[in-house]
């Protein structure tokens, strides 16, 4: 909280926590009130999660909604889910960058995933070695939109050395 990355905890226990409330819109809305801004309200959050994952914490469950615009920033809300098992910290890191876009991409136009250029320059700048070759294939069917997605699924195959193939997946 220190970094104004989240709201600061009040409370917390071994399977609870409890924040401060932080007064500001959410993304979720920015994003509705205005369609054409979500590969820069992307961006934004994208810079935020890779600040906070440097300090050794995922969300996992980015996404505008759970991201409020507050008088420094963006700040990432409703922590409430943990990495499986068998995910890795940087499988965690990349899915919470993948999970953000594909949180709403079933909404966006195919004109709008070409437009996605801002948000990939930030991921790129994002990504560490680690992450660009990790394995993917235990993210793919959480993040079926993303993997399975034409345009936006070949431009991120060009970051990622281990993008799981298409094969048998569906387009969104």
């Amino acid at each position: 909280t220190q970094f104004n990355l989240t709201p600061q905890p009040l409370w917390r226990c071994e399977d609870a926590l409890l924040s401060e409330y932080v007064k500001g819109v959410r993304l979720s809305e920015e994003f509705e009130q205005n369609p054409s801004s979500f590969w820069h309200l992307n961006a934004e959050v994208t810079r935020v999660l890779g600040r906070l994952h440097t300090r050794g914490v995922a969300h996992m469950d980015a996404s505008l909604a759970n991201t409020i615009r507050g008088d420094n920033g963006p700040i990432l809300i409703d922590f409430e889910y943990a990495a499986a098992p068998h995910i890795s910290e940087i499988q965690a890191r990349v899915y919470d960058h993948l999970r953000l876009v594909e949180s709403a991409i079933k909404m966006l136009s195919d004109q709008s995933i070409a437009d996605s250029e801002v948000w990939l320059q930030a991921l790129d700048g994002e990504l560490d070695a680690d992450a660009r070759r990790c394995d993917l294939t235990p993210l793919r069917s959480a993040l079926l939109r993303v993997f399975s997605h034409r345009a936006l699924g070949a431009q991120l195959a060009e970051l990622f050395s281990q993008w799981p193939s298409t094969k048998n997946g569906t387009e969104a």
